[in-house]
Parts: C-alpha cells; structure tokens; sequence
C-alpha cells in the first residue's frame, strides 16, 4: 500500500538577516499544477487521520470499548460523555475535522479534474484521492446521524453512504484504468463496508470475496501516524498509553477484559503494573491485586488502569479496512440469509488468523451473539463500534451484548442517549440552514 507523506515546509533563511516576510495564503493557481497534486493527496490523508483520531476515541469511550478513568479534560473523556451522551457543544472537534477531511478529498478531487483533464481517469493520484474521500464519507456515515453538505440543509445521515458509494465506485474504475491494483483492492474493501451499512448485502459478499480473491487473507489498509512532532501521531496511544501525560482510558470493566485474558486474544491485548496501595483488582481466575490507577478517580472510586496494547507507540496505524472484516461482513450476510453454519465458518476464519479457538453456535441467537463479539474484537479502537452498534439497534439484530456494554462501572444500567455524533453547535450557529436544536434533526 501507498504510504502517506508529510509535507513538511521550512523557512529559508538568508546569510544573518531574520526578518521573516508573511508571503500571504499560496495563490490557487499554484494548486492548479500537476506537481502539487500529491501535497493535495497528502494533506486529504491527514485531514482524514486527524478525523479518525477523535471520532475513533470518543467514539470507543461511548460504545464502551474502553472505559473512561478520570480524565475529563485534553485526552479525556468529559463527564457527560462518561455518561454516554455526545453533545453538540462538546463534539464541535469531531464534527469540524470530519466534515474537512471529507470536503479536503472531494473538493481535491474536482481540483484534479481540472489538472488532469481527460488524463484523470487513469491517475493515480485521482484514484488515491477518490480514496480517501470514500473512507471520509464512511467515517461520518458511520458515526455522525446527520449529514450537511457543504452549508447546505440537514439530511440523514445516510447520505454520506451515498458519497462514499460514488467516490468508491470512481476509484476502482480510476485505480484499474492506471494500474494500481492495492487502491483498486482498497476501494472495493470500502465499498463491501458501505453495501453492508445499506443492507445491500449480495453487493457487500461479492466486494468482499473480490478483496479476499485479491488481497488473500493478509489484506490490510490503514491511516498511518508519526512519530515526528509536525506529524499526526495515534491520539488513543497518546491518551491511554502512559508513556504521554495521560492515562484517560482503561480496559477495565470493558467486554474485552475477562475475554482477553481467558483467551489470550492479542487483538485485544492490555498490560497492567503492580503497586503497592494502588487500584484493587481481580486478574481473571486469579486474587485480588493492587495495580496503577488511571489518571483520577471517578465518583470517589479508583479505577484500574489496564493499558491498551493494540496501538503500542504514536506512529500505530488505525485500519480502515482488512481481510478479517470481509469475513466478518460475510458471517454477517450468512446470518441474515438463516445460515448459522455458514456464519460459524466465517467467523471461524477470522479467529484462526488470529490465532485463537474456534467458536460454535447452537442456534441463529448464539450465532449473532458471536458476531456481534467477533467485530467487537476484531475491530477494537478503530472507529467502528458505534456504526455497527446503531445498525443491529436499527435492524433489532437477534444475540445480546456482554454486561459490561450496557452497564457503568457502578453496575448500574448504562444506555446510550443516541449512538451517534451530532451535528456540532457551531455548524448550528453558523449555518442558516439548520434548525437550532440538539443537533439531530432526524
């Protein structure tokens, strides 16, 4: 796969002389050249990892794939979030990158139309583009419950499928036409993701059998991060690792924490440290122990701090497709169509991969219940439990949730006010088109 580069401007200076002149904003008609076209790419790329970065965590603090530990400011999780309600006054970050990374990639996509002119058909940077704008509109179609177009009217949120449909479609037939067979392979793992958020599930089977066909069974593609402090590094490293100033998140009382441990699952693998006087907690089969909290309390509680380990540093790619979401897109149509067998073979395929035991399903309830934990799994911290969550709450999809997704870390019930991002206050104070509300006008 292509990999993102940074763009990374310096200031010339001459002899001794410091004094810096402002050259102003760059003028379009420097954009307008084929040798800018890949800083455009590039800086569609970023837009978009930046996007991820926040709807990818706050997203996983609702869905419960990981829990809040204290922090409620930079890095954390704020106490109405911690609650499970998303906010316009406090997601005006998610909602602005989201919609730049998905209007930095379209926009960029007309500019090299006029760049490119008939040529543009069988570029590669087009195709690349296209790309990126496809992710871009699944990322909100995902999780935002409202669509607004460029200042336009509020529209649901669906019609950011029906973008990243077009922009996917365009890609392939652009990444086939110029020889580049990863992108081409890439688009259609997103357009499988698309068809199965509109239940048009034969098309999401053929896609993904057409990614595995191609891309065979270590099929990847993800949003880098880096290191460089110029450069976008992995925020959910950066707020749950330790290594930054931040501990804002833990797997403690996840789903993930007792299955981790029984199984042995690296995909959903954490570390904790043993201190004297510090958070009691009970390894799985094991006594209690005393072991770094996070980063206060909440509600008079010490919470324990079990690191995430699958974003081990700040350069950790977040995927944005893979081999083992086409099996699980494929368990998931078999489900649909009353074939729990065929859903067991699937799911099975993704677990051998990963190197863990098979699962078996009695019945088509047992069947859901496995599914619905195998994307979880599968998908930890990527930006996808909220999507997946609100299309079986939609679809009333048969299996049930481990108790730790609908309980707090009280124990008491815990229910999700919407599962979805609204449209931010500041598009609502801004934009004449929408109505002033709570942000969800559908």
């Amino acid at each position: 796969m292509k990999k993102l580069n940074l763009i990374v401007f310096g200031l010339l200076l001459v002899a001794c002389d410091l004094d810096v002149t402002n050259p102003g904003p760059v003028q379009d008609t420097f954009l307008v050249t084929e040798e800018a076209q890949l800083g455009v790419v590039n800086g569609s790329g970023r837009a978009l990892a930046e996007a991820m970065n926040y709807v990818a965590y706050t997203g996983a603090a609702i869905s419960r794939e990981i829990t809040p530990s204290g922090s409620i400011g930079s890095f954390g999780i704020s106490l109405r979030q911690q609650e499970g309600n998303l906010d316009a006054t406090e997601t005006g970050t998610h909602w602005s990158l989201s919609s730049r990374a998905r209007w930095m990639a379209e926009s960029g996509s007309v500019r090299m139309e006029e760049v490119y002119g008939s040529n543009k058909s069988s570029t590669s940077n087009y195709a690349q583009i296209l790309l990126y704008a496809g992710y871009a509109n699944r990322l909100m179609g995902e999780n935002f419950c409202c669509a607004v177009i460029d200042g336009g009217s509020a529209e649901a949120g669906t019609v950011y499928f029906d973008r990243a449909l077009a922009n996917f479609n365009e890609a392939i037939a652009v990444a086939a036409a110029s020889g580049d067979a990863d992108i081409a392979t890439a688009a259609k793992a997103g357009r499988a993701s698309v068809y199965a958020s509109q239940a048009k599930w034969s098309d999401a089977v053929s896609d993904a059998d057409a990614v595995l066909s191609a891309g065979g069974d270590n099929f990847k593609y993800a949003i880098p991060y880096f290191t460089e402090s110029t450069g976008v590094y992995n925020r959910i490293y950066y707020a749950t690792s330790g290594l930054g100033p931040y501990r804002a998140g833990t797997v403690w009382h996840t789903a993930y924490e007792e299955y981790s441990q029984s199984t042995n699952d690296a995909r959903v693998a954490f570390t904790y440290t043993e201190k004297a006087g510090g958070a009691p907690w009970t390894p799985y089969g094991g006594t209690e122990i005393t072991i770094e909290s996070g980063d206060a309390t909440v509600n008079g509680k010490i919470i324990p701090w079990l690191v995430q380990q699958k974003y081990d540093s700040r350069e950790s790619g977040i995927r944005l497709s893979s081999a083992q979401e086409m099996y699980l897109i494929k368990a998931e149509s078999a489900l649909l169509s009353g074939s729990v067998a065929d859903a067991v073979t699937n799911i099975n395929a993704v677990r051998t991969l990963a190197g863990v035991d098979p699962i078996t399903a009695a019945d088509a309830t047992e069947g859901w219940t496995m599914l619905k934990r195998e994307r979880g799994v599968e998908l930890w911290l990527e930006g996808r439990r909220l999507g997946d969550m609100r299309r079986w709450k939609a679809t009333s999809a048969p299996g049930i949730y481990h108790t730790y997704e609908t309980t707090n870390w009280e124990g008491t019930a815990y229910a999700p006010a919407y599962l979805s991002f609204p449209i931010s206050q500041g598009e609502m104070d801004t934009n004449p088109n929408i109505p002033v509300g709570d942000g969800r006008p559908f």
